[in-house]
């Protein structure tokens, strides 16, 4: 039986046998990084254009929560009316931001968000009326009317803002998923071409002795 072994080939086969495996090695690094260059795009596009909007829009709306219950609750310090207004301009800005998001997840098909949204939004319409209730009790009648209520308003606002809470931490989270994503990819995509390198350079070797 006969086997052939490279020093049999002739020079031109052996050439293009050597530098073709080379080469093959390189062109995987290059296929790898070029797939892991796509993903960190794709991630970073996706933290641009979705996930960061969705946190801050998120953040905004816990903010005008919180504006709203302190405009209600100077109601009941203060007896102003003006303050009712105060309170409507910031529910104003967390229904805008409601609204917003809204159109995001719809785009993205995103029909937990869209659930999400719609309970969070539920519960800030029976906070809202509640307090607007209890505001008016306060100017028409007086203290004593008024703090009958409070302890209905207060704990309404309490599930709200923890509601609110957890909403915007899952989507903190989707943000900071992403982001380490693409730091995970860049790291392997480094990893890869530093093998690969390596291993051409001994290949190289291996093939010219």
């Amino acid at each position: 039986s006969y086997t052939m072994k490279l020093g049999d080939l002739k020079i031109g086969i052996r050439l293009f046998l050597g530098f073709g495996v080379v080469l093959a090695v390189f062109g995987l690094a290059e296929l790898m990084t070029s797939i892991s260059v796509r993903t960190m795009e794709r991630n970073s596009r996706q933290l641009a254009e979705e996930r960061l909007p969705h946190a801050l829009l998120a953040e905004n709306m816990a903010f005008n929560i919180a504006q709203t219950q302190q405009f209600l609750t100077d109601v009941a310090a203060t007896g102003d009316p003006k303050n009712l207004q105060e309170a409507e301009g910031a529910a104003a800005g967390f229904r805008t931001g409601v609204k917003t998001l809204r159109e995001m997840f719809t785009k993205e098909n995103n029909t937990k968000g869209i659930q999400d949204l719609d309970a969070l939004e539920t519960l800030f319409d029976r906070f809202y009326d509640m307090g607007k209730r209890m505001a008016g009790v306060y100017i028409a009648e007086g203290t004593s009317a008024g703090n009958r209520m409070m302890g209905s308003v207060d704990g309404s606002a309490k599930l709200l803002v923890d509601t609110i809470a957890v909403f915007r931490q899952k989507l903190v989270a989707e943000a900071q998923i992403l982001s380490q994503s693409n730091v995970e990819t860049a790291r392997n995509a480094q990893l890869t071409l530093l093998l690969t390198g390596a291993a051409a350079v001994l290949l190289g070797i291996a093939i010219a002795v």
